[in-house]
């Protein structure tokens, strides 16, 4: 079994992948912008649908968005951490940003977690804050700002998209490893979406073995994403949660360890069946008294 270290404290991998529920506290996310749910009962309600890990993002990353500046980014993300801390002291908070002083003051407020899509590209100091903290890393392949990523220039990949995604991978830990990061507290994000096409970010998980040879756990973000529009034909996001689970599915069984998901109870019972079916894990509701029903 992998235990991951965050901030000191044990996050064990095992065969039923871990969930990192998606917390958007920004008004214009591709696909759940702007909830009218309030933010305590979005957190709550992704709790009891099993959610291991609560990612907050305070800043779109959907083709095209523009950067939020740093005050703006923090005024929408450090209420949500003391909100997820005040119902939870036990889930683990992840923090979706770029940028080093957001990352900081959610450190302080109580996150483990940096989630990273520019792979700690972006901003120089950011690297150092997670090694700092000892906190963990979840480092994500892309090759440009969300603004321009889906640009025609960064989708070649010459040699195969999924070699190419990691050995780029590659090169960006071996960077945060020289910066003082935890090898232990690293988790790799191919990137699914980000300056790929549908069929790229399709076989970034038909062919994750090749991501796997480099030692690190992965993570997988396929929910309702464009490429699944694309497969299916539904083009509104929100709407694609049937498809997410196909695609959370395919990622367990390619070897995928952590799944970022919108609809945390619609991944955990697509992948309880699956493991249930698949391979005997059933769950604790299938036995009373020691004794199957």
């Amino acid at each position: 079994m992998t235990v991951l270290k965050f901030r000191g404290r044990p996050f064990p991998l095992g065969p039923f992948p871990k969930l990192m529920g998606i917390l958007n506290v920004t008004p214009d996310s591709f696909s759940d912008g702007g909830s009218p749910l309030p933010l305590s009962d979005q957190i709550r309600r992704m709790l009891e649908e099993g959610a291991d890990i609560i990612d907050i993002g305070g800043e779109s990353t959907r083709p095209g968005a523009a950067e939020v500046p740093v005050e703006e980014e923090l005024e929408r993300v450090l209420p949500a951490v003391r909100t997820v801390r005040e119902i939870s002291e036990d889930v683990f908070i992840s923090i979706d940003t770029r940028k080093a002083p957001v990352a900081e003051e959610a450190l302080k407020l109580g996150a483990e977690i940096i989630n990273d899509v520019s792979g700690f590209l972006f901003d120089p100091g950011l690297a150092g804050v997670v090694a700092r903290y000892r906190a963990g890393a979840v480092v994500m392949h892309s090759r440009a700002t969300p603004d321009r990523m889906q640009d025609k220039e960064f989708l070649q990949y010459h040699g195969g998209v999924v070699e190419t995604v990691a050995e780029e991978l590659r090169k960006m830990t071996d960077r945060l490893l020289a910066l003082g990061v935890d090898r232990n507290s690293i988790v790799l994000d191919p990137g699914i979406g980000f300056a790929k096409t549908a069929a790229q970010s399709a076989a970034l998980i038909q062919e994750a073995e090749k991501l796997l040879a480099l030692g690190y756990p992965l993570l997988s973000g396929p929910s309702r994403k464009s490429f699944l529009g694309k497969i299916t034909g539904e083009p509104v996001p929100a709407e694609r949660d049937y498809a997410t689970c196909g695609s959370t599915i395919a990622s367990a069984a390619k070897g995928y360890s952590i799944i970022r998901v919108h609809n945390v109870k619609a991944a955990k019972d697509s992948l309880s069946v699956y493991y249930a079916c698949m391979q005997g894990m059933m769950p604790a509701l299938f036995f009373d008294g020691g004794k199957r029903l």
